[in-house]
């Protein structure tokens, strides 16, 4: 018998009354609303949950101003926080929905703009530099009005009151359990490994400053730095140095002169391919008139191409149509409004009926190795080959793989799994055909792992358990197995 499902209160039973009588037996709103969610949503409702559950409010907390910014699409959100790192990670969680998309860009870039400041000043910090943003032509996803918001409601729980909460429980599980407002203020003032004993998880290697620096000096950016390797990056954060080894200048309008915009652009052919890569420096770079200068590029007189004579000439640069209206875009809109163009261009498009002939699809088939590359190239010759039924006479099928050409493809792998990497059509046919139990029996992947010392000699090219697992499956498996795993650690730590 399964356990018996708790049956919904009928309609009209929580009164304000039975729900409030109900709610004082709770100590925290989120132990009322998972035992009683028909009654929570009632007493919200109503507004009465502030009544039965009140805040306690502190004002004492610091706050600093941060900036989210993603220099390709030209969008940054100006915020304040009491907790930066928590709050980056909110970002990148999707917590806020107005900056989901931005937390998610690969050039997206977290800024701490302030050291923690005080309400006021942080406040009026964050509407200094919300304009400052604003006058440097970035697109601001937050709104003017909404500066100086400090977050909500601020918790009651003080790092005393954590503490004391805190006493109750003897492990984290148990603490996160019975009160999880109190242990995620212990996260975010850092108190958990204090008030429970724990190591902080960082390896031995990232506890040393001089490690997390000589890693950084490999990175050309931050967002390299996250991406390489994300216990680095975390050290770096927690030891203070993340913007000592990547600084961030914020630059003014004024900065985007020719001499410091012409290295940029000069890594590009052309001005979409640098308006693609380097979309806010194109834009600034745009607005102070330095396009044509940084890319020679010369200003054709109106009318140009109201000449026959310039159309042609640049119509005989062109083998086709497509060409010609990418190249030049201007001269095929007129040559089309004149009627001129395929007088310009041959069309390559076949005659109408052309298809029809099947000496035609034959000779075109020819040229293509399957059905797939014959219907990317002429899907209209492919089409016309469908209908008259010739596909299978153009590409004709694969006669069935032999039992003993199965036989002789599997002997190059020594596992199932590096068959089925290898050559998974014929690994499917042999499964489908009941053959892998007798190419590779059972307990067979061990054969090979026999000794310790073929297990030893396996282990050598990797540095750590991870990647000895995913390396060589067959001898971390016998590693295991054969209880070497002592012998193998001890390899890989040096000893």
């Amino acid at each position: 018998m399964g356990e018996h499902k708790k049956q919904p209160k009928p309609r009209g039973y929580w009164t304000e009354k039975r729900a409030i009588e109900t709610a004082r037996k709770f100590t925290a709103r989120s132990q009322f609303q998972k035992a009683h969610g028909q009654a929570y949503r009632v007493l919200s409702n109503l507004g009465k949950l502030d009544e039965v559950f009140p805040y306690t409010f502190r004002h004492d907390r610091k706050r600093c101003v941060y900036a989210i910014t993603s220099m390709s699409r030209n969008l940054a959100y100006i915020g304040i926080t009491s907790n930066f790192e928590a709050r980056e990670y909110g970002h990148r969680r999707g917590d806020t929905p107005s900056t989901r998309d931005l937390s998610h860009f690969e050039d997206v870039e977290f800024i701490k703009l302030t050291n923690y400041l005080s309400e006021k000043v942080a406040a009026i910090k964050e509407a200094y530099y919300y304009k400052r943003y604003k006058a440097d032509d970035w697109d601001l996803l937050n709104s003017e009005s909404h500066l100086g918001a400090l977050g909500g409601r601020a918790s009651k729980w003080t790092e005393a009151t954590v503490r004391e909460e805190a006493k109750k429980y003897k492990t984290i599980k148990g603490f996160e359990i019975g009160s999880s407002g109190a242990c995620q203020v212990a996260r975010k003032l850092g108190l958990i490994d204090e008030l429970f004993e724990r190591q902080l998880v960082l390896g031995d290697h990232w506890k040393s400053e001089s490690n997390v620096r000589a890693f950084a000096k490999k990175c050309e950016t931050r967002q390299k730095f996250y991406k390489k390797s994300s216990a680095a990056s975390h050290a770096a954060l927690v030891m203070g140095i993340m913007d000592e080894l990547f600084p961030r200048l914020l630059k003014n309008s004024s900065w985007y002169t020719y001499e410091n915009v012409k290295p940029i652009a000069s890594k590009y052919n052309s001005i979409s391919e640098f308006k693609e890569n380097e979309a806010h420096i194109y834009h600034l770079a745009r607005k102070n008139g330095l396009i044509d200068k940084l890319f020679n590029r010369k200003m054709l007189p109106a009318g140009y191409w109201f000449d026959v004579e310039n159309i042609k000439t640049a119509a005989s640069e062109c083998n086709t149509i497509s060409e010609f209206s990418k190249k030049y875009c201007g001269a095929y809109r007129i040559a089309v409004d004149m009627g001129i163009l395929h007088a310009l261009i041959k069309p390559t498009c076949k005659p109408d009926g052309y298809w029809e002939n099947e000496d035609n699809i034959r000779n075109t088939a020819k040229d293509f190795s399957s059905k797939s590359e014959f219907k990317a190239a002429w899907n209209a010759a492919y089409n016309s080959a469908r209908k008259k039924g010739m596909l299978d006479k153009l590409f004709p099928k694969k006669p069935l793989e032999s039992d003993d050409s199965i036989w002789e493809t599997s002997k190059g792998y020594s596992t199932r799994g590096d068959f089925r990497r290898g050559c998974r059509q014929s690994y499917e046919k042999a499964r489908n055909r009941g053959m892998l139990d007798e190419l590779f029996p059972k307990g067979s992947k061990f054969n090979k792992w026999d000794c310790d010392q073929k297990v030893r000699e396996a282990a050598k090219p990797f540095n750590s358990r991870s990647k000895f697992s995913r390396g060589c499956r067959g001898g971390y498996c016998m590693a295991l197995v054969r209880r070497s795993l002592k012998m193998t650690k001890n390899h890989l730590n040096g000893n």
